[in-house]
């Protein structure tokens, strides 16, 4: 049976294996190929406990959490996401960062992405003074031999959400890649949408 929890700030301590389990097997495949550990899962989710001003919407199949998506109040994110926007003259106090939006492939093609995109701009919308929305995908080069053939990227889904990509907006973050023996720096491409 499909069930539906919402929470927000500090409750997400009691979902980080969940949580964190679901984005190493979802996050595995491309673009991302992000070889990840739960340890390292639960430091970085540790921002969205911290934040009073934080969501998760997450999705059970009976105990089994099958997708989840995120968003954070853009100035309790970490500084790699904050930097290209402080750059670029923009006021975080206005921004909501969208983090994951995770789904087993089994549930996929059901509306589930529809339904997170919503309840994140939803969400937004409840912290005054917020009037604009941004994620952030990473970039692959172009010939990448590691790519499925027939992959089909998400733009024409964020497209219809009325997200723009804005090109002077690049973070680089650092993950180990599968099969790689380290961690490398990738550049993450944001999108941006109005909501007012």
């Amino acid at each position: 049976m499909i069930s539906i929890r919402s929470i927000k700030g500090s409750e997400i301590k009691y979902f980080l294996d969940d949580i964190g389990s679901l984005r190493i097997q979802v996050f595995s495949e491309w673009p991302y190929l992000y070889d990840g550990d739960l340890d390292y899962e639960k430091k970085y989710l540790e921002t969205y406990i911290r934040s009073s001003n934080s969501f998760a919407y997450l999705l059970y199949d009976d105990d089994t959490l099958i997708g989840a998506t995120t968003a954070i109040y853009f100035l309790d994110e970490s500084n790699e996401f904050k930097k290209p926007f402080i750059e670029n003259g923009f006021d975080l106090n206005s921004i909501v960062y969208f983090g994951e939006s995770l789904l087993l492939k089994p549930y996929r093609g059901r509306g589930y992405g529809k339904e997170f995109m919503n309840k994140r701009i939803e969400f937004a919308k409840s912290i005054p003074g917020v009037d604009k929305v941004t994620f952030c995908s990473v970039i692959r080069e172009e010939g990448d031999g590691r790519k499925p053939v027939g992959f089909q990227n998400l733009e024409t889904f964020w497209k219809s959400f009325d997200f723009k990509p804005y090109p002077n907006l690049i973070a680089y973050y650092s993950w180990k890649d599968i099969g790689d023996t380290q961690e490398s720096s990738k550049p993450l491409q944001f999108w941006i949408k109005s909501i007012k």
